[in-house]
């Protein structure tokens, strides 16, 4: 029966190297890599599926697959990560459903050693990427992309969050609210989604109109928060409030009110969501919601490890507390 030793002689290279290519290394060229398969197949080499199981049990590494970045929750994730012995590698995925970017995902997978993977803001994807990230643990953030019997998901509740920002913003006399949402590379995605039916439930629950004139997607980014406000600002009726999903689209938007002489929050009201730093040190301070992206990173990794040591047989679903934190973008003598 051939050994490795057969397969590196018929390959030219070094047993090391035939090891690499059979645990899907990444240190390996892509000539090297083709010279040791076509030898695993020329001298009838037989892979044993066990001990490659055994060396993805024994792996260290998570691969988070993202479509969105945070990086609070990053740091959550590494610093989680680290304390339980783990690595954490990342791969951006603006559009998994397309064959390009499930081919990224998949080339990384066979590429890598991967532990386990968790999904951030992965909601669609194409067929050949569900099946592949399916053999693996999976820990998924938001709206489980895996239409599994045991899904393990961790989240934040958008759609309370919104309903929460809004309704505080009519608590204060607030009554033609806007909206500015965004759409990264021109996707928009689950959480914008939810916190967009947050603005409309809170809104029809107080018997207020929700105009789609005061509806604004624009780049996820503080130029994005400003470009919309523009629009806002040349409305021949303008909004007294304006909700902003995140904390960066809120900075922008409070930047263009000010250069316009706009009175905050005397004329318009603005709130964002996320608590980042900037939201206490910013002129005015912003009105926003602390959703703890500190605990999801912890609680999705340690979930992770858990179903990676096959601790958990049975799926799990785990919501994230938030807390709205009110400044004086909303209320003028906080």
């Amino acid at each position: 029966m051939a050994t490795v030793i057969d397969v590196a002689k018929e390959a030219d290279v070094s047993v090391a190297t035939v090891s690499r290519v059979l645990n899907n290394s990444f240190m390996v060229t892509e000539e090297k890599r083709e010279r040791v398969l076509a030898a695993i197949e020329k001298v009838g080499y037989k892979v044993s599926t066990k001990n490659k199981e055994l060396k993805r049990n024994n792996s260290k590494v998570i691969l988070v697959i993202t479509g969105t970045l945070i990086e609070d929750l990053f740091n959550s994730f590494q610093d989680t990560a680290g304390d339980l012995g783990y690595h954490v590698i990342y791969h951006y995925c603006s559009n998994p459903s397309s064959t390009e970017g499930a081919k990224e995902v998949i080339s990384i997978l066979k590429n890598n050693i991967i532990a386990g993977i968790v999904l951030l803001d992965i909601t669609e994807s194409n067929n050949d990427f569900k099946q592949i990230i399916s053999h693996y643990p999976v820990v998924q953030i938001g709206k489980p992309l895996l239409d599994t019997t045991d899904k393990y998901i961790v989240s934040a509740d958008d759609r309370t969050i919104a309903y929460d920002v809004v309704s505080h913003l009519i608590q204060t006399g607030k009554k033609r609210i806007a909206i500015i949402s965004g759409a990264s590379e021109g996707r928009i995605s689950h959480f914008e989604k939810e916190r967009e039916r947050g603005y409309i439930d809170a809104l029809r629950d107080n018997d207020l109109p929700c105009d789609d004139s005061l509806k604004f997607n624009v780049d996820f980014t503080m130029d994005g928060g400003s470009d919309a406000t523009k629009k806002i600002l040349a409305l021949e009726n303008r909004p007294d409030a304006i909700f902003c999903i995140s904390d960066n689209l809120a900075v922008g938007c409070i930047y263009r009110l000010k250069r316009a002489g706009i009175s905050i929050p005397d004329e318009i009201s603005v709130a964002g969501v996320d608590n980042s730093e900037i939201t206490d040190f910013f002129d005015p301070p912003i009105t926003t919601v602390d959703q703890s992206f500190k605990e999801i990173g912890s609680e999705t990794i340690r979930m992770l490890v858990s179903l990676i040591n096959g601790e958990l047989s049975r799926g799990r679903k785990i919501y994230i507390d938030h807390q709205l934190v009110i400044r004086s973008s909303t209320i003028k003598e906080v």
